[in-house]
């Protein structure tokens, strides 16, 4: 009897070793395919624009490189406003100050709900160069409960957790210049 305790001990121990490197190699392997097949969300063949009524000129992404993250009303609108900039946060009307690498920005968010799509849209008022501008664009998310396969939801939380959309404005805001008038 004492003899058949022993042995069930040992193999009980064997399967536990065995289950063990199992879970490690599954999750490993698991996270090193998720990672290795998505792709950061990346700005895609930055395009100049130029508006001649603002006099302004910008260079933005034209897309981005993510399946789930969609640019609209895009370009990004660029007004420039003839008055001191002056950010007066507010929650009931849902202004807010941001610093987005030394740089204030007063930002305004609003979002609109779909089934499958999360729509927000964006207004940053800032200074350049002495003067008070408001970009303005809409930024479509897929809900990511809604994507049908485990791996499609994967890859849909994993670029909405690499979008950076700060980089982004702060990267627009970079290339802003105004046109002379001629």
């Amino acid at each position: 009897m004492m003899m058949d305790s022993k042995i069930i001990k040992v193999v009980l121990t064997c399967v536990a070793v065995a289950v063990l490197a199992f879970g490690v190699w599954y999750l490993v392997t698991t996270k090193s395919t998720i990672n290795d097949s998505v792709e950061v969300v990346s700005i895609e063949d930055l395009k100049d624009s130029t508006d001649d009524i603002q006099k302004v000129n910008f260079q933005y992404p034209e897309k981005l490189s993510a399946q789930n993250i969609f640019l609209v009303d895009w370009p990004p609108k660029i007004v420039v406003m003839n008055v001191p900039f002056v950010c007066k946060p507010s929650e009931d009307s849902g202004v807010f100050s941001k610093n987005i690498n030394g740089k204030e920005y007063c930002v305004r968010v609003s979002a609109e709900e779909t089934a499958l799509s999360l729509y927000t849209y964006y207004s940053y008022a800032f200074e350049k160069e002495g003067r008070s501008l408001n970009m303005t664009f809409s930024v479509r998310e897929n809900k990511c409960e809604a994507v049908e396969t485990k791996e499609d939801k994967n890859l849909c939380e994993v670029e909405k957790n690499s979008f950076d959309l700060e980089k982004m404005i702060q990267d627009i805001v970079a290339t802003i210049s105004f046109v002379a008038n001629q």
